[in-house]
């Protein structure tokens, strides 16, 4: 005999039924059910989708919405899985999901929200962590399938909701009704996968047993990290790579690493001191770019907005913002008959779009840079200037 939750469990599975009693057989399924399925997570909560869809969707306790790049500073796996983290935001970067709709509806029967209460339908997106198995035997708490969202969740990724009512004329049993997430951009989110296990993004304090005790996979070639005697550090032979940087470091370069730029514009001007008889050109690199055109006659006061092919400047089609890590400027001389002047640059700021996390980002670490240039004494094209650019420089402009 099915119990009460089965029941509750059985209705929520169906696609859109608004009624008390069980369907009698599942609906139709789609095409390749199995792998779209897989890739659905499940977040209850009390909040209505008017909340939610206000909020632009699930974040993390102090982190600003959409800003993916800017994790609170207590970002860990392992200090999110000690928190209540299903009835309430935490500030440890990360949003519980689960892959198991059973899991959920347990979550908000033990919260005292079953009555009333939501289940959100998530598409997952490469920032979604498999918990238990990115931690390991160092997991706290219940089993739940959980997969927490690094930097949290956006509102057109959710598929849908559901929406659980006690039935008014049949005590014990709940009415649920779905409906389907207008905003949900299938585009964008369909063709995606979450990220799995990452067992560099466990978080561990740098005394824990699993860096002391040089524990796989958190101290080996799986993190993705050379080891110290891979950079030629014989005395620290056998070291945690991550012993080395913070929880939240390793995380802002994760999600670096998987938010693929489709779109890259760089904002330049040249200072009104710059010297009006300079004739030699200026390009800018990044990360591992050609040089791209800034300047042909770089007279004072004068500004560029330059739309850059990024698959033409890298010359391939996947760049994502951990790519985007080195800056220079590099000056071009062009001979003339009079002696030129160094360029003097009033700054340049970068906007990016990504494809899934937010649609545009800005760099503005160089807007006022105000430098002049050693361009001057170059023959050859030159790098005069070089700067570094880290992911928390980039700031969510629009959501």
């Amino acid at each position: 005999m099915l119990s009460q939750l089965s029941i509750v469990i059985i209705i929520l599975w169906s696609a859109a039924i608004g009624g008390s009693a069980p369907p009698t057989k599942p609906p139709p399924t789609t095409s390749n059910p199995d792998r779209n399925r897989a890739r659905i997570f499940y977040r209850p909560d009390s909040r209505s989708p008017s909340d939610v869809r206000e909020a632009g969707g699930f974040w993390p306790q102090g982190m600003t919405r959409g800003n993916f790049l800017r994790l609170p500073p207590n970002t860990s796996l392992f200090n999110h899985v000690a928190t209540h983290r299903w009835t309430r935001y935490d500030d440890a970067g990360y949003v519980s999901t689960t892959r198991s709709l059973d899991a959920a509806v347990r979550v908000l029967r033990r919260s005292g929200l079953l009555s009333g209460g939501f289940v959100y339908e998530i598409r997952a997106t490469p920032n979604f962590i498999d918990v238990e198995g990115s931690l390991g035997d160092f997991h706290q708490g219940p089993k739940e399938q959980e997969m927490a969202a690094l930097g949290g969740i956006q509102f057109q990724q959710i598929v849908a909701w559901r929406q659980v009512d006690e039935a008014s004329d049949r005590p014990g049993y709940y009415n649920v009704f779905r409906t389907p997430n207008r905003q949900y951009v299938p585009a964008l989110f369909d063709a995606v996968s979450p990220g799995g296990v990452k067992a560099q993004l466990a978080g561990f304090p740098p005394d824990h047993i699993a860096f002391k005790e040089k524990m796989e996979p958190w101290c080996g070639a799986a993190i993705g990290k050379p080891t110290p005697a891979e950079e030629g550090d014989e005395e620290e032979e056998g070291r945690c790579a991550l012993v080395d940087e913070t929880p939240l470091q390793t995380a802002t370069e994760y999600m670096a690493s998987i938010m693929r730029v489709s779109g890259l514009t760089v904002h330049a001007s040249v200072s009104v001191k710059s010297w009006a008889g300079v004739t030699d050109s200026l390009l800018l690199s990044l990360g591992g770019s050609k040089a791209i055109m800034l300047f042909r006659d770089p007279y004072p006061g004068k500004t560029v907005d330059l739309s850059v092919d990024v698959e033409e400047a890298f010359g391939r089609r996947d760049v994502y913002v951990s790519d985007l890590a080195n800056v220079g400027l590099v000056a071009m001389p062009v001979p003339h008959p009079i002696a030129t002047r160094n360029i003097h640059i009033q700054g340049f700021h970068l906007t990016i779009n990504t494809t899934i996390f937010g649609d545009r980002f800005e760099m503005n670490k160089f807007r006022n840079l105000d430098r002049e240039l050693d361009s001057n004494k170059t023959l050859i094209p030159t790098e005069v200037w070089a700067g570094e650019v880290r992911p928390e420089d980039w700031e969510s402009v629009t959501l």
